[in-house]
């Protein structure tokens, strides 16, 4: 994952409390039932392996390992929509081969990322509608330099953007529906780059359910986008004929619902969540990508062939502030008792 975060956002938002009464002739509330001030971290470590081949040259293979802590904090929430701040914690990246950036700059680039918290508002399903300044964000991390924002506006393509940090809410299964066979859908977009992206209609479906847990398959259907006519900026090198395939996408996850009967078991748990929990707690998943290119350098054309595997886990921290709030009731999606 390769998240970049828009720059600071001064966000005031009316306080939920209030807008709906204990009349309300239906129970409401918002997404995992939480509220303004919750706030919960993920951990995502992601590996990737990629096998390049230039022309006649021998095949060269890497490796990529990079590790990031996004944290998120709830600004407001309403039973219609949510708005969040998401921000990296820590970030690290170790690669097998020579990089051409000192370890001071990546220092001084994972500064900067602590620096970008990013504004997402959510619906009631847990989807993205919308995100705030994000052509100002690419300008910030892209600095002075024009031609380096030329290049992030090319290469980081938003929707991609919003899959890296949005994953954790895919885990909310339709209302009503939670009984093994339950299935729900969401998009994911991948990015490859100068070379476009991948887009993957994911399907979850519930494997296996008891009062507290949802496991989960995730398989998915995708198709290569290219990247946006008339975007390129003017750049040394070029890649035509592009041809990309998902060969292969797989994943699991689950899901632990908050157990009501918490609060009473422990005055420690009462104390600190009420007996609530974000619903996410570990996610897995794996790409296979192939493809080919002709890469053209002045008056020169070269083709090139690659294979990608990209593992991705990732996991709830410890250490997740959530406490009820006033939309009394199940959350969304939760399982009955």
């Amino acid at each position: 994952m390769h998240p970049c975060f828009l720059s600071v956002l001064r966000l005031t938002v009316a306080a939920a409390i209030g807008l709906f009464t204990a009349d309300t002739a239906l129970p409401q509330t918002t997404v995992w039932g939480l509220a303004a001030t919750d706030r919960f971290s993920v951990e995502t470590v992601t590996v990737k392996e990629t096998t390049l081949t230039l022309g006649d040259r021998e095949p060269e293979t890497s490796t990529t390992s990079e590790t990031s802590v996004l944290q998120y904090s709830v600004i407001s929430a309403l039973p219609t929509e949510m708005l969040l701040q998401v921000r990296v914690t820590d970030s690290e990246r170790r690669s097998d081969t020579p990089s051409n950036r000192s370890p001071a700059q990546f220092l001084s680039q994972n500064q900067r990322l602590t620096r970008l918290p990013v504004a997402l508002l959510l619906d009631a399903r847990g989807v993205v509608q919308s995100v705030h300044q994000y052509d100002e964000m690419l300008q910030y991390l892209a600095g002075t330099s024009e031609r380096s924002a030329r290049l992030l506006k090319q290469t980081v393509d938003e929707k991609a953007f919003v899959s890296s940090i949005v994953f954790p809410f895919w885990l909310t299964p339709p209302e009503e529906k939670r009984d093994v066979g339950t299935s729900w859908e969401r998009q994911h977009d991948l990015s490859l780059g100068l070379l476009g992206s991948i887009r993957t209609i994911m399907t979850f479906e519930v494997t296996e359910a008891d009062d507290n847990n949802l496991k989960v398959s995730v398989t998915g259907n995708s198709r290569h986008l290219p990247p946006a006519p008339g975007t390129e900026p003017a750049r040394i090198l070029s890649f035509d004929q592009v041809s990309v395939a998902l060969t292969s996408f797989e994943g699991t996850a689950r899901l632990v619902f908050p157990d009501p009967l918490a609060a009473e078991e422990s005055e420690t748990q009462a104390a600190e969540h009420d007996g609530r929990r974000p619903w996410f707690d570990e996610m897995q998943l794996e790409w296979k990508i192939s493809g080919s290119t002709v890469v053209r350098s002045g008056d020169s054309a070269t083709p090139l062939s690659f294979q990608q595997t990209l593992k991705q886990r990732s996991r709830l921290l410890p250490g997740y502030s959530v406490r009820q709030r006033p939309f009394q009731g199940p959350p969304t999606g939760a399982p009955p008792r």
